[in-house]
């Protein structure tokens, strides 16, 4: 059962067990100094990225609000970490790009490689080719911008292959 102790930090059995991954999150994940700063949105965003947690087919990430608290108890804790008069935005901190992005490409090697031992639908490759372009879109980087254009060539190529099928398919019909 979890509650919540006099410094406002959830505790559980499974919280415990997330809780003690935290600074580890942290110190990989995370940069300081006066110049940084992050959302709420992002640092969540990062963290369910960091975990291996997938998005939904609606795009969501589903996470314990309370896991979400702790973690960010922790980095307002931190000497330097402050959050602003909205409570959505944190000074003193931000997500490090590098590791963000390292994170980004063995994510998306994750997916590639579950889809190429499955057999691949057009909606599996449509969807495959949209998360790149917003890869793209995020990082404005070549190789994912190659990585979109390779998708959607394959995509394409997919669909005039299953028309080109389903047209066979209508002369023997009409033939039979």
């Amino acid at each position: 059962m979890e509650r919540s102790n006099p410094d406002g930090i959830m505790e559980g059995p499974r919280l415990d067990e997330l809780r003690a991954r935290h600074p580890e999150f942290i110190r990989q994940m995370l940069v300081f100094g006066t110049d940084r700063e992050a959302t709420r949105s992002e640092l969540a965003a990062t963290y369910a990225g960091w975990r291996g947690m997938e998005r939904d087919g609606k795009g969501a990430l589903h996470y314990s609000s309370n896991d979400i608290h702790n973690l960010f108890a922790l980095v307002r804790s931190i000497p330097g970490v402050a959050e602003d008069s909205t409570g959505r935005r944190f000074t003193g901190v931000g997500v490090d790009e590098n590791a963000a992005d390292d994170l980004r490409l063995r994510q998306e090697e994750r997916e590639d490689s579950a889809m190429s031992q499955q057999e691949l639908t057009l909606e599996d490759l449509t969807q495959a080719a949209y998360r790149r372009l917003l890869a793209l879109v995020e990082s404005e980087s070549p190789t994912e911008a190659f990585d979109a254009v390779r998708l959607i060539i394959r995509l394409v190529e997919l669909k005039q292959s299953a028309l080109q099928q389903l047209a066979e398919l209508e002369d023997l019909l009409e033939e039979g």
